[in-house]
């Protein structure tokens, strides 16, 4: 490695630990590391997460000093265990332990090992002191928000209010565990999806990504659906239910973004304004956050990405 190299490790090291330390927009911690992979290589990109890594293992133990001496360990844990899944999907997902497979693959294999690792440290937090602590620190937090709602007339709000702290915990759980995986590949995946089209962009390149979905994924969707459907009905086992609404999420985005793709070679094959394309994509993500609409367009859309079983468009 040449000194620019150890430079160019040293500038993206310093960007992503500040992008995760942000707390907003730690999901773009990534993006920095896998600019600079493209750039640089594997080879240097590992230096940068050597780096990064160190930083964050400071300013984890830095953060839990003055905790409870009985949980500090678990808390330090916490603070570790999410950015180095995903600092070690990153390096899985770039083929640093051998090439496993297409980055969606290795993608999707680093999540399943996110999965095993996630329901070990769950066993591990399992602890008396440590679900004690966590349950005064979110009783605290809730009645703060509770203060600071209290004079609102928003009737949406209203019902969250009534709920007791440990109604609210058990809401807040059950939507970590339905999403944790979710989010987990999203970052992930869609960090290196955005990098890649930076890259692509600043060599004059087309910067959309589009995603192929065998067409055996469907079957994956529907058990992960049979999966969301009795844990709906019966909850016979929290782990069931952790696998298959996650699983179901993350097969869905890929279809989701397939669709997307499929929309975009619709309108290029009709050759359809770039004006109008913007004014499209626009629309589309003000439908998005429409409570109605928005749900419409989250299923309708990966609809159209699994009609390519049955449909076989031209793939682009």
């Amino acid at each position: 490695m040449s000194k620019r190299d150890y430079i160019g490790a040293l500038i993206a090291s310093c960007i992503s630990v500040f992008a995760y330390q942000t707390g907003f927009f730690f999901f773009l911690f990534l993006v920095p590391l896998q600019l600079l992979l493209f750039r640089s290589g594997l080879k240097v990109a590992r230096v940068a997460v050597l780096g990064v890594g160190i930083a964050l293992v400071y300013l984890g133990i830095k953060h839990t000093a003055f905790g409870n001496g009985d949980v500090r360990g678990y808390l330090l844990l916490v603070e570790l265990v999410i950015p180095f899944l995903l600092l070690g999907g990153f390096l899985l997902e770039n083929g640093f332990f051998g090439n496993l497979g297409g980055v969606l693959l290795n993608a999707l294999l680093a999540t399943a090992m996110t999965a095993l690792v996630s329901i070990a440290v769950l066993q591990v937090l399992n602890n008396e002191a440590f679900i004690a602590y966590y349950k005064a620190q979110f009783a605290e937090m809730f009645n703060i928000l509770k203060s600071a709602l209290a004079g609102s007339s928003d009737i949406d709000l209203i019902p969250m209010m009534d709920m007791d702290v440990d109604t609210m915990l058990v809401h807040v759980s059950s939507v970590f565990y339905k999403g944790f995986l979710f989010a987990y590949f999203c970052i992930l995946f869609l960090s290196y999806s955005f990098a890649l089209s930076v890259e692509r962009l600043t060599k004059h390149e087309a910067g959309i990504i589009t995603v192929m979905i065998p067409d055996y994924f469907v079957w994956v969707l529907i058990a992960a659906l049979s999966l969301v459907l009795i844990d709906a009905r019966f909850q016979p086992n929290p782990v069931l239910g952790y696998v298959g609404w996650n699983v179901f999420l993350i097969v869905m985005l890929l279809y989701g973004l397939r669709g997307l793709g499929l929309i975009r070679q619709m309108l290029e094959v009709r050759k359809v304004h770039p004006v109008v394309r913007y004014f499209i994509a626009f629309a589309t993500v003000i439908l998005l956050l429409h409570p109605r609409y928005g749900r419409v367009l989250l299923v309708g859309i990966p609809l159209i990405g699994i009609s390519e079983i049955w449909f076989k468009y031209k793939r682009t």
